[in-house]
């Protein structure tokens, strides 16, 4: 088997479901069985301290009283004030000051201990989506004091701060919300990320529920791995079905299609040419930052391609976990709007021209097919409403063929010069 394939991460779901009563058992963990251990033929990997400094505290059933220290790895410490002036470790509670709107403060003046976990929801006119996240998040809290909440609210209005003083009872995890201008959702995370203090930070989409204690495993991995940069995990429906968490880089078409549906279905993630869903994705702060964070530049849709990318190229392996699980609601069979396309379209081509990719026409013959396939049922079931809807995508994807075409050429034209 190809050494890139890259099976799942277990082993702590059980343990995590029937937490070890405190004090945590005297045997410790001691570092990964050759089994255990990670590596790629195409990524480096980073060098790794002794297993007994790697995590010292971490006990065979890890609890919150015991999650691994994250100190080994150089991490840059935050030094300055963050964006609404409050000084890192120091308020717990609501915070909702900003500089577009004038919002009631809430907090205290209780110095809060280190924070491992910050979790990064960008909101969009949808705050009972963020509400039921933020629920799910308190239900489901294993790292007790060591999570932190930031909502970038994206929305034209203050909607999540609004909706977040119908709570009857203050909401038990520090948490702040960031108005933030709408300009992409990459940017919006780089900015909840700009304001976190945790050692890992986990990007979440509004439309996420967690339905089990997720944190402590995935901690745990980045302490276990410190060559690790990314976890995805496994993406399910209501129902528990599974949806499709991670995709090939480049690679398109209908084989592309079909091998992502296959490989999702037994979590069968190749790291060196995959990537996760960035709806619920782990993500080590230090390596983040390190590799200058999302790409600002790509407004919706494929942001995390491009991370990855940087990523590997950073020398930081990924990594996927199918035991750890979070419901997507509405990750499956939407379907996709005209300006969604162009977004999608418009981040592939950059990408594309970003690391000189050439497969960028092949890509858009690709989808382009797709539509063909799809107009022609549309047809002959006599769905007119849906056959319309094909034609205006395919007059989409026309577009930007055609404009590909141009770039190519006018690069042939230049390089002839």
């Amino acid at each position: 088997m190809c050494r890139d394939l890259v099976m799942p991460v277990t082993g702590y779901g059980e343990a995590m479901r029937s937490p070890s009563p405190s004090p945590c058992p005297p045997k410790c963990w001691q570092g990964p069985t050759e089994t255990e251990r990670v590596a790629t033929r195409d990524t480096p990997v980073r060098t790794r301290v002794p297993a007994e400094a790697d995590a010292p505290h971490l006990s065979a059933d890890p609890c919150p009283q015991h999650v691994p220290s994250l100190s080994t790895e150089t991490t840059p410490g935050r030094t300055g004030p963050l964006h609404d002036g409050r000084q890192p470790g120091s308020t717990t509670g609501y915070d909702l000051t900003s500089e577009r709107g004038q919002h009631s403060v809430t907090s205290t003046n209780e110095v809060s201990p280190p924070t491992t976990l910050s979790v990064i929801i960008v909101s969009y006119l949808r705050p009972d989506l963020v509400l039921a996240c933020l629920e799910s998040i308190a239900a489901h809290n294993d790292l007790s004091t060591g999570v932190e909440i930031i909502v970038v609210d994206n929305s034209p209005q203050a909607t999540v701060a609004e909706a977040l003083r119908t709570l009857d009872t203050a909401f038990p995890i520090p948490l702040r919300v960031i108005p933030n201008d709408n300009r992409g959702f990459g940017e919006g995370n780089n900015v909840g990320a700009s304001a976190a203090t945790g050692d890992i930070l986990l990007f979440l989409n509004p439309d996420t529920e967690l339905t089990a204690p997720t944190f402590v495993p995935a901690v745990t991995h980045f302490a276990r791995d410190l060559s690790a940069g990314t976890l995805g995990v496994q993406l399910v429906g209501p129902d528990g079905s599974k949806r499709l968490s991670f995709y090939w880089k480049e690679w398109s078409g209908f084989t592309a299609a079909a091998l992502t549906k296959l490989t999702n279905r037994f979590g069968l993630y190749w790291q060196s040419r995959m990537f996760t869903s960035g709806a619920a994705l782990f993500v080590r702060a230090s390596s983040f930052r390190e590799v200058g964070m999302f790409d600002d530049r790509i407004f919706l849709y494929g942001e995390e391609r491009d991370l990855f990318r940087r990523i590997h190229q950073a020398g930081y392996t990924t990594h996927f976990s199918r035991s750890l699980r979070i419901i997507h609601h509405e990750g499956g069979g939407q379907t996709e709007s005209l300006s969604g396309l162009r977004h999608r379209l418009q981040s592939r081509a950059h990408y594309s021209d970003k690391f000189a990719r050439p497969n960028l026409n092949r890509f858009l013959r690709n989808q382009r097919r797709r539509e063909l396939v799809r107009l022609a049922l549309a047809h002959l079931r006599g769905v007119k409403s849906a056959a319309a809807e094909h034609k205006a995508r395919i007059a989409v994807i026309d577009e930007f063929i055609h404009d590909s075409r141009q770039r190519l050429r006018n690069v042939n034209g230049s390089g002839a010069a």
